[in-house]
């Protein structure tokens, strides 16, 4: 974000995604949002609608554990930058942190990044997920194993790299076809010439002789 106005359309669109909050950092190009959403849709929606890079630096959520429930509005104050601060109560209850995984994906490029989202939105586990096809990383969050995950991922980069390379190979073979078929029509374009050229020789003879 560079200026106001930037900021200004990124709020705007968050909100359309049903957030509680979204405070803009225009300095720092930062932007914080809270409440009960989907940031893999609000990733795709604020890309899509922005046209800007978008990267998660950070993200927090926390599950809280109670036999009787109460939904209590959360306290807005503002802190010492006049920014719109929500300070959570009932902090005596129990809270679990989620836990959130970067994946390095060196094929995660935009025609195929649905394959690796398709594997990451079915693992057990996984609450939500964040891709950021120009650095190649997936960011995972939720309570799953990583471990399991990431073979999954080595699994599915690997039979990808297959189809790519065969892929590349048939390719290759289809213009090395190209170029023989070309040569061909080449020798016969070059053949025709000659056949007429030798053609208006005997043309030439036949006068001189009359």
């Amino acid at each position: 974000m560079n200026f106001e106005d930037c900021a200004k359309k990124i709020r705007k669109v968050a909100c359309q995604v049903d957030v509680k909050s979204c405070i803009t950092y225009v300095d720092d190009e930062k932007v914080i949002i809270s409440g009960e959403f989907n940031l893999h849709k609000l990733l795709k929606t604020l890309k899509k609608k922005t046209g800007k890079k978008i990267e998660v630096v950070m993200k927090t959520e926390k599950l809280v554990e109670d036999d009787e429930p109460e939904t209590e509005t959360p306290e807005v104050v503002q802190n010492q930058d006049n920014k719109d601060e929500i300070v959570p109560q009932n902090d005596d209850k129990l809270e679990t942190s989620m836990m959130e995984v970067e994946f390095d994906i060196p094929l995660l490029y935009e025609e195929y990044e649905k394959y690796f989202e398709k594997v990451i939105s079915k693992f057990e586990g996984v609450e939500t997920y964040g891709t950021d096809v120009e650095n190649k990383k997936i960011v995972v969050i939720g309570n799953f194993d990583k471990d399991r995950l990431l073979k999954k991922l080595d699994k599915k980069s690997a039979r990808l790299n297959r189809k790519i390379q065969q892929a590349e190979k048939e390719a290759e073979e289809h213009k090395i076809i190209e170029e023989f078929c070309e040569n061909l029509d080449k020798e016969a374009e070059e053949r025709k010439i000659m056949a007429e050229f030798c053609e208006e020789i005997d043309n030439g003879r036949s006068i001189y002789l009359t």
